[in-house]
């Protein structure tokens, strides 16, 4: 078990979404001051997690000490960038603070920008700075890497490996939140565990491919690798683990769109799901 450290806050809650699901964190561990990663696969509850931190107050406190910003409501789109700053004025860092996180997120290529017209990159880098612009706070991110291109996405990592906040980061991109993480929380349907450092080593995850076809296929000594997608003709492709090693595996893919090569479309690779060694995430 994780040790609790007297500079960490406690986070004790159940919280139930469905019949069938709920949310359940017993002792888990916020470490100040420093990045604490949240990881599980799909379907987990990563984002209701967040969510709940977001907009409950924890362990009586007079006010919620977390700040999430989720999306810019629809009905201040028509402002600028900077516009939406100055609205969210309350609470910020220092303006040095800004300015690094500024040049992180590129907000000054966008600050006249009306936020309507911004990208889908443009979106996450706004969000990214206004939620990271917040003092005092305890910063959730829910996939603040997605959209982004490579430049800023090294820049936000560079910004958050040195920057001394306390931030929460969910995220599927596992080799980025393992090196950026003092410690880890995983995700297994909906219950919250601390992961020791130790135990840090044990997380990984499996490469995957989807594979795309014009029409559905049904071969026998196919199927047996791949799963079906909610998709048009769509199949994913779990790597069967590391023991099989890379080129067999893609022996195995090559094999499939070969004798299905009249009907193949496409393969894209795809994020692999969460694996953990002892068995929390499988």
């Amino acid at each position: 078990m994780l040790k609790i450290e007297s500079d960490s806050l406690l986070i004790n809650f159940e919280h139930r979404l469905s019949r069938d699901f709920k949310i359940f964190a017993n002792n888990i561990q916020i470490k100040k001051n420093a990045i604490t990663g949240i990881i599980g696969k799909n379907g987990s509850g990563k984002t209701s997690f967040i969510k709940f931190l977001a907009f409950n107050k924890i362990n009586n406190d007079k006010h919620n000490t977390f700040s999430f910003i989720e999306q810019i409501p629809i009905e201040l789109t028509h402002l600028t960038c900077a516009e939406i700053l100055s609205f969210l004025n309350k609470g910020l860092k220092s303006i040095m603070s800004l300015e690094r996180l500024g040049e992180a997120c590129g907000f000054d290529l966008i600050k006249d920008q009306k936020i309507n017209s911004l990208s889908t990159g443009e979106s996450r880098r706004l969000l990214n700075f206004l939620s990271l612009s917040k003092a005092n706070k305890v910063i959730l991110l829910d996939e603040p890497f997605n959209g982004l291109d490579k430049e800023f996405e090294k820049k936000i990592i560079d910004y958050l490996a040195n920057e001394k906040s306390t931030v929460l980061i969910a995220a599927h991109q596992a080799e980025i939140l393992l090196n950026l993480s003092e410690h880890l929380l995983i995700l297994d349907d909906g219950i919250v565990q601390n992961i020791s450092e130790t135990e840090k080593d044990g997380v990984f995850t499996q490469p995957s491919y989807v594979l795309s076809f014009n029409s559905r296929i049904t071969q026998d000594n196919c199927m047996k690798y791949l799963g079906e997608r909610n998709g048009d003709h769509e199949y994913s492709f779990f790597s069967q683990a590391s023991s099989c090693g890379p080129e067999k595996e893609m022996k195995k893919i090559l094999k499939i769109i070969g004798s299905n090569s009249k009907n193949f479309k496409e393969m894209k690779k795809v994020d692999g799901e969460f694996f953990y060694k002892n068995g929390e995430i499988n």
